[in-house]
């Protein structure tokens, strides 16, 4: 919001969220670019309990008798004005902007039919069933000719006919992989990335500036499969409120085909 004193405008921030303490219990409500969250806890993430509604379902109604319950019906009525007024609250508009431009981006990937279900098929390889299938964080796979074994962020490579090992530190801690052609493909820290026999990354989502990602906040990487020669990924998005996808890799083209799916 804002006002205009004179030819000088103020921007005045409208307040977003309320906390009362009472003993050891923390209540809360949160009003976000796409939603409104009214919750409380007793000082630990484990005994948070909370609920959201969009925008919409909250003027209607929802989770409205909540607030005036536990902070009254003057904070109601600032919860109230603060949803109807998220069109002027310069964050909000930062955020929507920033995810309508990566959905401008998945715009740019072709659509591609083909894959839609195939995470779903009998033949299909996941990528997040080997990880800890030695121990713990410790996985394994292999291909004809090397053995790539990972543990968080270390990396080694063994090739089978030579002595000796490959090791390498990754920069993201990978939780899912597959194998094509001695190449490996991988996902973890929310982004994908592929791996030579030599251990060196020859493609990643993941970039210098986090700025520049596309994937990693809103936009989130899950598990990697390949079903015969394609290699292919899920994403979702960080606040549930679009569908989840899957997205094809070529070492030529890069994120070759993309599809909305149902569910992950």
């Amino acid at each position: 919001m804002w006002q205009k004193t004179g030819n000088t405008i103020i921007i005045v921030y409208m307040k977003t969220s309320w906390v009362k303490q009472t003993g050891n219990r923390t209540e809360y409500v949160d009003v976000h670019f796409n939603s409104v969250v009214v919750g409380h806890n007793y000082g630990t993430g484990m005994s948070d309990i909370a609920g959201s509604c969009t925008h919409e379902e909250f003027l209607n109604g929802r989770f409205q008798g909540l607030v005036a319950e536990r902070f009254g019906d003057e904070v109601l009525a600032e919860v109230i004005l603060a949803v109807k007024s998220t069109g002027e609250n310069p964050e909000h508009n930062k955020k929507r902007d920033e995810i309508r431009q990566l959905l401008d981006f998945l715009e740019t990937i072709p659509e591609d039919p083909a894959l839609r279900n195939l995470h779903r098929h009998q033949d299909t390889i996941s990528g997040r069933d080997i990880y800890g299938n030695i121990s713990g964080y410790k996985s394994m796979i292999e291909s004809d000719t090397t053995v790539f074994i990972f543990e968080g962020t270390r990396g080694e490579i063994r090739h089978k006919r030579e002595p000796g090992k490959i090791v390498f530190k990754l920069n993201f801690f990978c939780t899912c992989c597959v194998e094509n052609h001695d190449v490996y493909y991988m996902t973890g820290s929310e982004h994908f990335h592929v791996v030579s026999p030599e251990g060196k990354i020859l493609f990643t989502t993941q970039k210098e500036k986090l700025e520049d990602e596309k994937f990693g906040s809103y936009l989130r990487i899950g598990n990697v499969y390949k079903n015969g020669g394609i290699i292919f990924f899920s994403y979702r998005w960080f606040y549930g409120d679009r569908n989840p996808g899957l997205i094809r890799y070529e070492q030529r083209k890069g994120l070759a085909g993309r599809v909305e799916i149902d569910e992950e």
